[in-house]
C-alpha cells in the first residue's frame, strides 16, 4: 500500500540518465539552473552525473555540491573504487553503484555471474569507507534469473548499503511484473530501502512505477519530462499527477513551478516538449468535440483528469472546428461581447466546421471572427435567416 504519511521520496536524474539521450548536452550553467528548479519543485535527491565521464564532469559536480540544495544529491558510479573515491572527493552525498545482473547484459559484456558477485565483495567496502552514503543499482534486474537476484539482494543487505536500486533498463516490465519484481525484492530484504528505475520503452514507465511504489518501493526515479534514452524515462511531472489524481497519494507541489521546470528542461535539452504529452503538452487541456465543451463549460472535470489549475491554468483550453458544436460557438462569441441569436448560433457552428473541413486543422481565432460578418449572412444563412442575424445584440466593449 501507499505510505499515507508521504515518505515516498523521488529521485530524480534528469541531470545524469536525462542527459544520456542522444544529442542532449547541458552546459553547467544548465544544469544548475535545472537542479535550482528540482530543488525548489521539492524532490527529494537528484543524480547529477558521473565520475566516469572526466576532469570536467568532475568540476560541475564539484560546484553543484557546493550550492547548499535542500535535496539530496547523488551520483552514477561504475562498481569501481575510483568512480567512488572521485564522487567522494567532489562532495557528492550518495553514489549509485550500478552493475549488471541479467545474463543478457553480462553477456554482451563478456562477464558473468560470478564477476557480479566478486565486485560487491570487493567495492561495497571500499564505499562504507568512502564516507558517502552508497546505493546499489541492478541493471536489467526485471530480466535476471530470479534466484540470482535475490542472491545479490540478500548480499547487498548485508553491507552498509542503504538501499538497492532495481532497474527495469530496458523497458521491458509491466505492472504485473513489476509488482511481482518488488515484492521478491522486499521480501529479500525488508530494511533495505528499494528504488525503482523505469525506463519507458512500452509506454509503461508511470504505470510499472505506481505499482513499484504500491508493493513496496520508497524511491522512485523519474525526469523531467521523460528525457532519456531511447523512448526517456519515467516522466516526474506525469508521475506526480499520477499518484495524486490517479492512486490518491497526498502530495502537493507548485504549478508554476512545476511548469516552469519542465519549460526549463525543454529548451536546455532542445527536446520540445510534444503537443499531445500527458499533462505538459499544449493539447493536455484544449479540447474541440462539442460534447466535451459542454459539459465541461458546467463542470471543469466532467472530461478532465484533474483541474486546470493543477498546472497553473485559470481553464481549460477551446478550440473551434470539425468537431464543435454550438455550446462552445457560443461561448467564444459570449468572451467576445457578442451573443448571437440561437438560429444564428447553429449556423456559424456549421461554418465552423465547413471551414474546418476545407483548411484541415482548428481555426484560429481571427478566422472565426472573420466568420461572423455581413458576409456570413450572405454566405450561410441565406435570405430565410437573415431576420435572426439582425437580431445579434453585442455587449458592452
Amino acid at each position: 500500500m501507499f505510505d499515507p504519511t508521504g515518505k515516498l521520496k523521488f529521485s530524480d536524474t534528469t541531470l545524469r540518465d536525462g542527459e544520456q539521450a542522444p544529442g542532449v548536452v547541458f552546459s553547467l550553467a544548465d544544469k544548475l539552473r535545472i537542479a535550482s528548479a528540482l530543488d525548489n519543485v521539492g524532490v527529494d535527491e537528484a543524480e547529477i552525473g558521473s565520475p566516469s565521464m572526466g576532469a570536467e564532469e568532475l568540476g560541475g559536480l564539484r560546484v553543484l555540491a557546493a550550492q547548499g540544495f535542500r535535496m539530496r544529491l547523488s551520483c552514477w558510479c561504475r562498481a569501481l573504487e575510483e568512480d567512488i573515491y572521485y564522487a567522494a572527493k567532489a562532495g557528492i552525498g550518495i553514489v549509485n553503484i550500478s552493475l549488471p545482473v541479467s545474463d543478457f547484459l553480462l553477456g554482451s559484456m563478456d562477464r558473468c555471474r560470478d564477476w557480479v558477485l566478486h565486485h560487491l565483495d570487493s567495492v561495497l567496502p571500499f564505499a562504507a569507507r568512502s564516507g558517502c552514503a552508497f546505493s546499489v543499482g541492478l541493471q536489467d534486474a526485471g530480466r535476471a534469473d530470479p534466484a540470482f537476484l535475490e542472491k545479490v539482494v540478500r548480499m547487498i543487505a548485508s553491507t552498509d548499503a542503504f538501499r538497492v536500486r532495481v532497474s527495469d533498463t530496458v523497458g521491458i516490465l509491466n505492472p504485473f511484473t513489476t509488482a511481482a519484481l518488488i515484492t521478491q525484492v522486499r521480501s529479500a530484504a525488508p530494511k533495505l530501502g528499494v528504488s525503482f528505475h523505469a525506463h519507458n520503452d512500452l509506454g509503461m514507465a508511470v504505470a510499472n512505477a505506481l505499482a513499484a511504489a504500491r508493493t513496496g518501493a520508497d524511491t522512485l526515479d523519474c525526469t523531467v519530462n521523460g528525457l532519456g534514452e531511447r523512448a526517456g524515462n519515467c516522466p516526474l511531472e506525469e508521475l506526480l499527477f499520477a499518484l495524486k489524481y490517479s492512486a490518491g497519494l497526498p502530495l502537493s507541489w507548485e504549478p508554476d513551478k512545476l511548469t516552469a521546470l519542465c519549460s526549463l528542461t525543454a529548451e536546455a535539452s532542445g527536446r520540445p516538449v510534444p503537443l499531445a504529452k500527458p499533462v505538459t503538452g499544449a493539447m493536455a487541456l484544449r479540447h474541440e468535440s462539442g460534447i466535451h465543451v459542454r459539459s465541461l463549460l458546467k463542470d471543469p472535470l466532467s472530461y478532465a483528469a484533474y483541474p486546470p489549475s493543477a498546472v497553473g491554468f485559470d481553464d481549460h483550453a477551446y478550440a473551434l472546428g470539425k468537431h464543435s458544436g454550438a455550446a462552445g460557438v457560443k461561448a467564444f462569441f459570449a468572451a467576445h461581447g457578442i451573443t448571437p441569436a440561437f438560429d444564428a448560433v447553429r449556423s456559424l457552428t456549421e461554418a465552423v466546421r465547413q471551414e474546418s473541413r476545407r483548411l484541415k486543422r482548428e481555426l484560429a481565432e481571427h478566422e472565426v471572427l472573420e466568420l461572423y460578418s455581413p458576409a456570413f449572412e450572405e454566405k450561410y444563412v441565406g435570405s430565410g435567416d437573415a431576420r435572426e442575424c439582425h437580431n445579434v445584440k453585442k455587449g458592452a466593449d
